[in-house]
């Protein structure tokens, strides 16, 4: 049975006030079981616990809480850069930039634009896989704030 989360996201994407992500847990969720370390800009890279992808303590929550907070510093890279950005319009100019600016160090360049927007957004939303309620309980939420909301990029 499907839970129409797609439709109501898309919702989200095509309005201009919401900055919405499409699956942004896919590339960590798709990589986790692995047993490699993930890397940060802002901290250490961190082995995954493939016991607990969604408790409390676990990398999914933690990148959860920066997508919403637009602190894109503490996302790790793979995420910033994996096909899922293309499926949301709120991604578009930070995807240009990043076209003409390759690698890490065209990530941190880019990473202002994609701050900018989310901060700008009156409203973040993101959709995760529906079957995980686990993730829907802890972290699927949105934030309404203005435009004087600044947390770090």
């Amino acid at each position: 049975m499907r839970s129409g989360s797609t439709f109501v996201g898309e919702l989200f994407n095509i309005h201009k006030e919401v900055f919405y992500l499409y699956e942004p847990l896919w590339s960590i969720q798709k990589h986790y079981f692995s047993g490699e370390p993930v890397f940060f800009f802002d901290k250490d890279s961190r082995v995954p616990n493939t016991k607990d992808f969604f408790g409390e303590d676990s990398m999914s929550v933690d990148i959860t809480g920066a997508f919403l907070n637009c602190s894109f510093r503490s996302i790790d890279p793979r995420t910033l850069t994996q096909w899922t950005l293309q499926k949301s319009l709120t991604t578009g100019s930070y995807l240009r930039c990043k076209a003409n600016s390759p690698g890490m160090f065209g990530i941190l360049r880019c990473l202002p634009i994609l701050r900018r927007t989310c901060v700008n957004a009156r409203v973040t939303s993101r959709e995760d896989d529906p079957l995980q309620p686990e993730t829907g309980r802890k972290t699927h939420e949105s934030r309404s704030q203005g435009k004087g909301h600044s947390p770090t990029a």
